[in-house]
């Protein structure tokens, strides 16, 4: 049956016992299926001609290759060519005789991609543990800014509520009480968190709250308050909004 452009494999019965070689030669095969392998075996010792075929030698083919470096019913073998994942065109026999090299190509492709995309995946996490752990601050900032705006705060206030916010140490409540007692006896308005807080309003938010509201950021500069988390933060804050308003005491 050569020359007839046959795309796939024909159907034979396997009681046929007179046959004895089947000429495909010349058709448009690009592969054959598990079954038509299963069918050339029911068929005995038939003899298979196949050169002149576009058979494909592509990762897909793999088994079709395998059992054609096993069979030697194809009479052809070295004549038989194919075309490659690069579309080039070369002998059947040189990709099976070095099969064991495409099977680990194949291989190659098939994980490559899951390969590429787990570690990006881990570089994209790293990356972005860094960033946040790096730019702690900012990002709480930006956050808590989206979050004030969308509960309808103003982002930037042209009166201010108080003149001055103080950022301490509650290790030093008492001698900040009696300063902010003593200042605003002399006119001036100071937020004090113990006093000036929104109650159910998170601390970051009332931080930030407190530095829009204040012209002046006032820090009191002590032993506790540098090792205070909170006073760290605060200070983070206020070099990020409003650095140019800062007094330290």
């Amino acid at each position: 049956m050569p020359h007839n452009n046959l795309t796939v494999f024909p159907q034979f019965h396997s009681r046929i016992k007179q046959l004895k070689r089947i000429d495909l030669t010349f058709n448009a095969i690009t592969h054959l299926v598990e079954d038509d392998i299963d069918q050339i075996e029911k068929l005995g010792e038939v003899e298979l001609l196949l050169k002149g075929n576009p058979f494909q030698c592509t990762c897909k083919m793999l088994q079709f290759l395998k059992w054609l470096g096993e069979s030697k019913q194809v009479r052809d073998i070295l004549d038989v060519t194919c075309v490659t994942d690069t579309a080039s065109r070369t002998f059947m026999s040189e990709v099976i005789s070095d099969l064991k090299t495409f099977e680990i190509s194949c291989k190659t492709k098939f994980w490559l991609p899951f390969v590429v995309s787990i570690t990006s995946i881990v570089v994209l996490a790293i990356i972005s543990t860094v960033v946040f752990f790096r730019y702690k601050y900012a990002i709480e900032y930006l956050l808590l800014r989206i979050k004030m705006k969308m509960k309808n705060y103003n982002e930037l206030q042209q009166e201010y509520t108080y003149d001055a916010f103080i950022s301490y140490s509650h290790t030093d409540s008492v001698w900040v009480k009696q300063f902010h007692d003593k200042v605003n006896s002399m006119g001036f308005e100071l937020c004090l968190d113990a006093e000036d807080f929104i109650a159910g309003e998170s601390i970051a938010g009332n931080v930030i709250n407190a530095i829009d509201s204040s012209r002046k950021v006032i820090f009191i500069i002590t032993h506790d308050f540098l090792m205070s988390a909170w006073g760290s933060y605060e200070m983070e804050m206020t070099r990020m909004h409003a650095f140019q308003r800062v007094l330290l005491l």
